[in-house]
């Protein structure tokens, strides 16, 4: 089988999908090419969106703490604003492309389903993450959150037989004595209810849905376009986070004007215009590049963390996010590609 590599935006990452071949049997054809002036200018938009998405938990926080939002009601009106733009550009690229198969509906409950997997696993990764705001750092709480890589690898090898590369097993181990070391310098004990350690529980909780929205996402992104997925998964997280302000009492409206223009922001600067710029900037860099530049994002919310919520991290806290950064990006190099069931048909089924 020809091998078909799709290169697909999930969230704040992506997933290196073969069809055929599994990812470390054969060389990138990206890793060998010699940088040229169409490369480099993907690497610069590629660390452009990685701090555009930096300010995602920043803008959220500032909802939340400035403006008397909860972190549902952020997480509602950040795929509520996005998703009508999401599907605007989702259309407009299959209209551009000239596509002439058309999209298919899904027919039956268990394809309705399966459509919205990813959306509601990326509605408890946002409701997770700025839940673990309220608690500890934008910064830890946003590095807890993307420990997904190594879940994901240990996914592919546990559910497709994929076993990682050596490299992996030793990013993930670094990565947990960095996750350990951070829990250690946190203030207060684990069970200490508004410690940042708490925090930062509720963040891995975020993670392992972070996990499950990627491996979902590389399912049905043999059937959809990538563009498309994106904009279903925001539309099906908008719909279910909807109800959940009323029924935990938080206020469906910000406070203020500073309110307005945080969620706006958020939904624009992070959602929209990041995200579309990762989607255009990880098709044209080879994989060690995409992971190495997207470590750009976790430090990006650090210093405006530190910046706009005055928020410090001591040497401690310092050095394990670093640690937890290094575990992290070894382990993306040593992750093999998630390889969908073959058995998932490449369109929906009519029937």
């Amino acid at each position: 089988m020809q091998q078909i590599k799709q290169t697909l935006e999930c969230g704040h990452y992506y997933v290196n999908l073969h069809c055929g071949d599994i990812l470390n049997s054969q060389p990138d054809p990206l890793e060998s090419k010699p940088a040229t002036g169409h490369d480099r200018l993907a690497v610069v938009v590629l660390a452009g969106s990685a701090c555009l998405m930096a300010t995602g938990p920043i803008l959220a926080s500032v909802a939340m703490r400035q403006a008397g939002m909860g972190p549902f009601g952020t997480a509602f009106w950040r795929f509520a604003i996005a998703a009508p733009l999401l599907i605007v550009l989702a259309v407009a690229g299959r209209r551009r492309s000239q596509e002439q198969t058309p999209f298919v509906w899904p027919k039956t409950f268990a394809r309705w389903l399966w459509i919205g997997g990813p959306g509601v696993a990326l509605a408890l990764v946002m409701g997770a993450w700025f839940t673990a705001m309220l608690y500890t750092t934008a910064a830890a709480a946003t590095i807890m959150t993307n420990m997904q890589a190594p879940m994901v690898g240990l996914a592919a090898w546990i559910l497709f037989g994929q076993r990682p590369r050596w490299l992996f097993f030793a990013g993930t181990c670094i990565a947990i004595v960095g996750v350990v070391g951070l829990l250690i310098a946190e203030p207060g004990p684990i069970t200490m209810v508004g410690g940042n350690v708490t925090g930062d529980l509720i963040a891995l909780i975020g993670a392992v849905a972070y996990a499950a929205y990627l491996l979902q996402i590389a399912r049905l992104s043999r059937s959809y376009k990538p563009a498309e997925v994106i904009a279903m998964a925001a539309s099906v997280a908008a719909v279910l986070l909807l109800p959940l302000p009323a029924l935990l009492g938080e206020p469906y409206l910000p406070g203020n004007a500073t309110g307005w223009w945080s969620l706006v922001g958020m939904s624009l600067v992070a959602q929209v215009f990041g995200h579309s710029a990762l989607g255009w900037a990880v098709a044209r860099v080879s994989s060690a590049a995409s992971a190495s530049v997207l470590l750009v994002q976790p430090v990006a919310t650090a210093i405006l963390g530190w910046l706009v919520l005055h928020e410090l991290l001591d040497a401690w806290q310092i050095g394990a996010i670093g640690v937890i950064l290094v575990g992290v990006f070894l382990a993306k190099r040593g992750a093999p590609a998630t390889q969908p069931d073959e058995n998932t048909p490449d369109r929906p089924v009519s029937s």
